[in-house]
């Protein structure tokens, strides 16, 4: 008690020294109740509210802001503080340094330009004013005839960080594009090491101060990247940020505590996740969120002429979410990853997620049941759908591999497994013998242990029907044309002309097409279906009110909601953290990253935070180029491995959108599959699936450790190596009981 009486005797005594700087006075702080607010005078020089954790001053004069932990006695700056470092950085960099927020805007002709808080400061035009336990800042950017707020607010463990919607008016020719929050919010300066955690694909960290500035910042949007966006061609195969966080961990023996989770509470779907490492203009590595406000697109007039010019245009749609909201958790003194994953967990569960898991050595099977493939008759060609892969097929699958067995069934309907209609009604391919035999295969599957869910699409179609037309009730872009999915050479990334391109359907029919889906789902005893698109791919278009991402998301929700109160089991492939809580099984979460050039080191971080939640599987590995590998992944990640397989021959789908299912045969892979399988299922026995602590010793050598005690280390060189006495071959792993007194 008497040390943390002193603790928070210095923080205090660090308190009255920020206040008492040119331009604020001194403010006696009370120990107040969470969230309550301490203000000396409308002369004071700041606004301080405290409570037993921690303690946020904002300044008058600028909006900067500082939050200084009770419990460590740790300080966090909104622009660092060492004025010498401050000073040494180029004039543009300084005033980004400054700034609370920084605007991107467009003006009538398309030009985009930019706006930081800084320069609003010596104008006298931020106003900052408490609100019952918060602080709110006002930013006048009256240049561009533009007013927005930000909303400070205490929590347990730190500080939340909110943009009201109501607070943003744009009344001028300016229009606002995006708005990046506190982006040097506790920036780490050249004289520090740690990292930062970004939720790119499985996870992956940036170093502090790694060299690599000149490759690029990390950004990437959370859920994916908008489809209005409308991309013609594909410049890099990249994952996606499935989670809306980012972690800041500093090496204890420097700073010890000083780390953070940022998670966005509100308006995820219009996020990006932004990290930077020093540069040597810039002496910071910062990481933060930055929100769309209005959906864009950058066109190009007059193609192909001397006269050709790229503007931006911008979606008339505004966020319907409420608020983009991050909030910034302080961690323990140790506070690695592993710390993240955990508070991440439990951030959460407190929105939605539930314990859903189930203890067993799981394996995941998408198979592949028709496709639609062209044909010729009377040397007159047509499309028809072919049958693949028949139920008794999948039964033979499920024997072999002793049941215990999550199926995903693609192209179970008469459209195959790529493209067609909105499925709007539950429907089995006559080639497959229909629902009743679909119904009877369910049953037999059910009695060997395995569960089943057939995919559904409601989001991406090529083929009308009743109430969803592929030209009238597709969505748009910004400059009105049909907003396309299409497929990509390997190589070079152009457009595939030979597949056919698929339309999204326009937002405010996707839960008419939900519910009705349910009901035939309902009608017909299906308990169990995979909404794939519903999963991962919220998209915005420009056709008018409730068309935004959050829009678009919520839609998503809804239909999960309606699955789950039917009381129907959901699989979900690759899926984000808003359909996570409503998924029974995830399918294929990805065990690498983007490998951006910026970062150092994948991590299973996604992996981590669901670890003892839901079960969860591998992407398939017979299409990886890498099987080796990516066993040894699906060991450190905990995940169930997963196959994709078809029944027929591979010369069958050669011509069709699954010709990259090479390696796919049921017959030839059921040996290897079922060698694979038994490796898993013992490591599974040993280790019991349940993680406890991840840890990477060097750049090839990792130690996953397991609640039940038992150890992996993982060797990813191409050599043996040795640690702690223990030597794991080349691309492989041992497994070792804890000893007494050791530490994971």
């Amino acid at each position: 008690m008497k040390n943390s009486n002193f603790v928070r005797a210095i923080a205090l005594l660090v308190t009255a020294a920020f206040l008492a700087a040119p331009g604020i006075h001194k403010n006696a702080l009370a120990d107040n109740a969470e969230g309550s607010v301490s203000v000396a005078s409308e002369e004071s020089g700041a606004i301080t509210i405290s409570n037993r954790q921690v303690e946020l001053a904002c300044s008058r004069s600028d909006g900067s802001i500082r939050l200084s932990d009770l419990n460590t006695g740790n300080i966090y700056y909104s622009t660092p503080a060492d004025t010498a470092a401050l000073e040494s950085t180029d004039a543009l960099n300084r005033v980004r340094l400054k700034s609370q927020i920084i605007l991107q805007l467009c003006n009538e002709s398309g030009e985009v330009t930019s706006a930081n808080s800084s320069s609003l400061a010596a104008n006298k035009l931020i106003s900052i004013k408490k609100d019952g336990g918060s602080i709110v800042c006002s930013y006048d950017f009256r240049d561009y005839s533009i007013k927005i707020s930000v909303k400070y607010t205490l929590n347990k463990n730190g500080f939340s960080a909110c943009i009201p919607m109501d607070s943003i008016e744009c009344k001028g020719s300016y229009s606002l594009m995006q708005v990046s929050l506190l982006p040097y919010f506790a920036a780490a300066d050249v004289n520090e090491s740690g990292y930062f955690v970004v939720p790119d694909g499985c996870g992956a960290l940036i170093d502090f101060n790694n060299g690599k500035a000149a490759l690029g910042n990390y950004s990437q949007k959370i859920y994916g990247p908008d489809a209005i966006q409308n991309a013609s061609k594909m410049t890099a195969t990249t994952q996606t940020a499935l989670l809306p966080v980012i972690g800041i961990h500093r090496n204890a023996a420097e700073k010890a505590g000083s780390n953070m989770l940022l998670y966005v509470e509100d308006g995820a779907a219009c996020a990006t996740a932004n990290a930077a490492v020093s540069t040597a203009s810039l002496g910071y590595n910062n990481a933060y969120f930055s929100f769309t406000y209005k959906s864009s697109n950058r066109v190009t007039m007059l193609e192909d002429t001397d006269f050709s010019s790229s503007v931006y245009m911008l979606s008339n749609n505004t966020p319907s979410a409420k608020s983009f909201t991050v909030s910034y958790n302080l961690l323990s003194s140790d506070g690695d990853y592993n710390e993240m994953a955990q508070v991440t967990r439990d951030l959460l569960k407190a929105d939605s997620l539930k314990d859903d898991w189930e203890n067993g050595d799981r394996v995941f099977i998408e198979a592949y049941m028709s496709v639609k493939k062209e044909k010729y008759f009377l040397g007159i060609p047509y499309n028809a759908n072919e049958t693949l892969t028949k139920f008794d097929d999948c039964l033979k699958l499920i024997e072999k591999i002793n049941g215990n067995a999550v199926m995903l069934l693609n192209g179970v309907d008469p459209d195959g497994a790529v493209g067609g209609k909105i499925d709007s009604k539950f429907r089995v391919s006559s080639g497959l013998g229909g629902i009743k035999a679909y119904k009877k295969f369910v049953q037999q599957a059910e009695k060997s242990g395995a569960a089943v869910f057939p995919a559904a699409e409601l989001v991406k179609f090529n083929k009308s029907s009743i109430g969803y037309n592929t030209y009238f009730n597709n969505a748009r872009s910004v400059d009105y044309k049909p907003i396309l999915e299409r497929f990509y050479l390997f190589g070079n990334y152009e457009e595939n002309k030979k597949y056919p391109e698929l339309s999204y359907l326009i937002p405010a029919k996707t839960v008419t097409a939900g519910n009705s889906y349910v009901k035939s789902l309902v009608k017909n005893g299906i308990t169990g279906a995979a909404p794939l698109s519903v999963g991962n791919s919220p998209y915005s278009s420009a056709d008018g009110k409730g068309c935004d991402l959050t829009s678009v998301m919520q839609n998503y929700i809804k239909i999960l909601e309606d699955m789950r109160n039917k009381q129907i089991n959901v699989l979900l492939k690759s899926p984000a953290a808003y359909a996570i809580p409503y998924a029974k099984y995830l399918y294929s979460l990805p065990l690498r990253s983007s490998s951006f050039s910026v970062c150092d080191t994948d991590i299973p971080f996604l992996q981590l935070v669901l670890n003892g939640v839901k079960n969860y599987s591998t992407p398939a590995l017979n299409l990886t180029n890498n099987r080796e590998e990516m066993r040894l992944r699906m060991i450190e990640s905990g995940s169930s491995p997963a196959y994709s397989v078809i029944g027929a021959k591979y010369a069958d789908i050669k011509s069709t959108p699954l010709d990259v299912l090479y390696g796919a045969e049921m017959d030839t892979l059921s040996e290897e599959i079922l060698s694979e399988i038994a490796e898993y299922r013992n490591v599974f026995e040993a280790t019991g699936g349940l993680i406890e602590s991840h840890r990477i010793i060097n750049g090839n050598l990792r130690k996953v450790t397991f609640k039940n005690g038992t150890s992996v280390y993982l060797n990813y060189s191409d050599t043996p190596q040795t640690y702690d006495g223990i030597q794991i071959d080349a691309l492989s792993y041992s497994l070792t009981q804890a000893r007494e007194g050791e530490q994971s």
